[in-house]
């Protein structure tokens, strides 16, 4: 979140510059990308601030209804102004930001506000997510860890552990003998080692 608010920043300060420049593609392009990127970054800004607040109260935080909201406020003032200033019967100097404050700022804007407020809904309706701190260690290959593992649901039965072969082959160790050559461990079937 902290990189996505960097980001909008820096798009707002490009923006900025083009919009200063004298060219009057730069210029139109400058201010329409100025007026679409700046409620983003300030929603991205007041999302990180409220989050961490709320994080640290172990609370969780909706950030689509930040976003809806910011956006929102900056619809109305914009939807005004470029209606205010679209003239098309005495055009002004601000006949330009008019239209294009109207027609592609505010649109943008609108549809920001709207998608933000559907995700904000959408987020809002989720219940809040428990953490179970067995089923974090269920595996889902064999149901869980006590039971429907293989070599006779054992889990430390293997044939490369250290632990009575329970279930090799034929019922003997490698060497065929009732003993594992590395550590002594006697066989299921033959239990008389234990006393060797």
């Amino acid at each position: 979140m902290t990189a996505l608010a960097w980001y909008l920043t820096s798009m707002v300060l490009m923006s900025g510059l083009l919009w200063m420049m004298d060219t009057v593609i730069l210029w139109a392009i400058g201010y329409i990308g100025f007026g679409i990127f700046l409620p983003l970054a300030v929603s991205a800004w007041i999302a990180l601030f409220v989050s961490r607040a709320r994080a640290a109260k172990g609370k969780r935080t909706n950030v689509f209804a930040i976003y809806s909201g910011v956006t929102g406020s900056f619809l109305i003032p914009s939807f005004i102004y470029g209606i205010v200033n679209f003239n098309t019967s005495n055009p002004g100097k601000s006949f330009g930001y008019g239209f294009m404050t109207l027609f592609f700022i505010s649109s943008v804007l609108f549809m920001e506000c709207l998608v933000s407020t559907i995700c904000a809904v959408a987020r809002g309706k989720q219940p809040p997510q428990n953490f179970d701190y067995n089923s974090m260690y269920v595996n889902p290959m064999y149901n869980n860890m006590q039971g429907g593992m293989p070599y006779n649901n054992v889990p430390y039965n293997t044939p490369n552990s250290n632990y009575p072969y329970n279930n090799y082959p034929n019922g003997s160790y490698p060497d065929g003998n009732g003993y594992d050559p590395n550590n002594n461990y006697p066989n299921s079937s033959d239990q008389s080692g234990m006393n060797r």
